[in-house]
């Protein structure tokens, strides 16, 4: 373990190696400490940096921060009895920077490097070790570079370190894509998303691995999503080869198994004969109900029908009364008399 680590990704820590009191760093000296760790390994003019970083301030000023800065940095990393220069070094000719042969690590410098090389390699030509190399890499990144600040320069630096993780976690996707370990693509895609959800490529790539898979619909509704928020969003056109698989996807219909299809039949089947017999349920209730209707017009059995009410139809006994009754009795409709003039 190195004797002093720093920690640039995400919220900005220091472990040491030897047990010491904890020291608040000003957030100034922050900006100072992660400007010469991460412009290195050369050493750089004080007029420069007083002018990253403090760019609203006239040059005394600025330089009289910087030097405010370079005590409490140097109070920091080298508290008696560390001897003075083992970390940071001063020049006569006013310069600044970090001693980079001493015992330090920082977390931003592996990450770059390592990602920085894999990003020009084939994925074809990664190895498991590879693998296993570039995503140690990648959990560096812990989050954005200096969490909470927000000056140009870190801005801009944090853009770059943002979209080297993109492409670190792009090329994991490819890897496992070309080793048809779609399941784990599928699962870097989806990361990658869930950080930047306007990476039109991993919608695509995403959408293409759901459709090999056997998962239309997931692949259909990937694409949407894509269109929504590429489209939707930031009002720009897609890509012409995400164009090319929703065309695809439209055209083409999925592949069903003839065991699907059984089962799917055999569903149908059930639910159909469960119609025919509430139908034939309701037929026999309804034919119950017009003999009801027609016992009215029977002298005699119109209050008995009346008083039976529901409940009587549902009887067993009051069902075999109406079974007993003649078929001739009917309900007439009163006509029309006709007038004189033969209406």
């Amino acid at each position: 373990m190195a004797q002093i680590q720093f920690f640039l990704l995400g919220k900005a820590r220091v472990v040491w190696k030897t047990i010491r009191p904890d020291v608040t760093i000003s957030q100034g000296t922050l900006r100072l400490l992660a400007y010469l760790l991460t412009n290195g390994p050369r050493s750089h003019s004080r007029n420069r940096v007083a002018g990253i970083l403090w760019p609203d301030m006239d040059e005394d000023r600025a330089h009289r921060c910087l030097s405010t800065a370079l005590w409490r940095l140097r109070s920091f990393l080298e508290p008696v009895p560390i001897p003075k220069g083992l970390f940071l070094i001063t020049s006569p000719r006013d310069r600044v920077g970090f001693n980079w042969n001493s015992n330090l690590w920082v977390d931003l410098l592996e990450f770059e490097q390592i990602v920085g090389r894999y990003r020009k390699i084939s994925p074809a030509a990664i190895s498991e070790r590879d693998e296993s190399v570039l995503k140690h890499a990648l959990s560096l990144y812990k989050g954005e570079f200096l969490e909470g600040l927000y000056d140009q320069w870190i801005l801009d630096r944090r853009e770059e370190l943002h979209e080297l993780f993109l492409d670190g976690m792009k090329k994991l996707m490819q890897y496992y894509q070309f080793q048809g370990q779609d399941d784990l693509a599928i699962l870097t895609g989806r990361k990658i998303l869930a950080t930047d959800p306007f990476q039109e490529d991993v919608h695509r790539v995403l959408a293409a691995l759901y459709l090999r898979t056997g998962r239309r619909n997931r692949a259909v509704q990937q694409l949407e999503t894509c269109h929504s928020l590429i489209s939707g969003e930031l009002g720009v056109g897609l890509h012409a080869e995400t164009r090319k698989l929703q065309a695809l996807l439209s055209m083409d219909s999925p592949t069903v198994s003839p065991e699907r299809v059984t089962d799917d039949l055999q569903r149908v089947m059930d639910e159909l004969s469960r119609i025919s017999s509430e139908l034939s349920s309701l037929l026999t209730r309804f034919r119950q109900i017009v003999k009801v209707i027609d016992m009215g017009s029977v002298p005699g059995r119109g209050q008995e029908a009346i008083e039976g009410g529901v409940k009587g139809i549902d009887s067993p006994s009051f069902a075999q009364t109406l079974d007993k009754e003649p078929e001739k009795h009917t309900v007439l409709l009163p006509s029309r008399k006709k007038d004189g003039n033969g209406g």
